[in-house]
């Protein structure tokens, strides 16, 4: 369920009117209809403030969105820089999908020489190393004694 059927469920539940919501929010009682239905466009504080008058409080997170990622300036400077260190006749390759990985993960980049190639991870800002501990534990599992890419 949306923040607007949570907001009119918890409304009702208090056993109060839009009307009621309205003057405790300094609202009309068809505005607060307005943003139960969705018919209008919402602001953070407006929902907040009906959700005050609810007893209720709105917290915004964001998720992770189909599709690819923008990179990060700052991982993609890193990895720029190695690229520049490695010799001409070494192969590189950026976004190197994990094979047969349903998730689509990838490698940050790969590097390839005659007979061989290495996976590369590119980490500008470490915030759980736990975390990234077992990210690269799970690509790794993923892998298997195949490949990188």
């Amino acid at each position: 369920m949306g923040v607007r059927s949570d907001l009119g469920r918890a409304r009702r539940g208090c056993g109060l009117s839009r009307a009621d919501v309205g003057r405790a929010c300094g609202m009309s009682r068809s505005m607060v209809e307005r943003i139960e239905s969705g018919t209008r466009g919402t602001t953070l504080r407006e929902y907040a403030a009906v959700a005050a008058a609810v007893a209720m409080d709105v917290r915004l997170r964001a998720y992770p969105a189909a599709g690819d990622p923008i990179r990060d300036a700052g991982q993609q400077r890193l990895l720029e820089r190695l690229r520049l260190r490695l010799h001409r006749d070494l192969g590189w390759r950026t976004e190197a999908p994990l094979v047969g990985d349903l998730e689509q993960r990838a490698w940050d980049a790969v590097i390839r020489g005659e007979g061989w190639q290495l996976a590369v991870e590119a980490e500008t800002v470490i915030e759980d190393v736990q975390a990234l501990e077992r990210r690269l534990a799970l690509k790794r599992r993923t892998v298997g004694s195949h490949t990188p890419c």
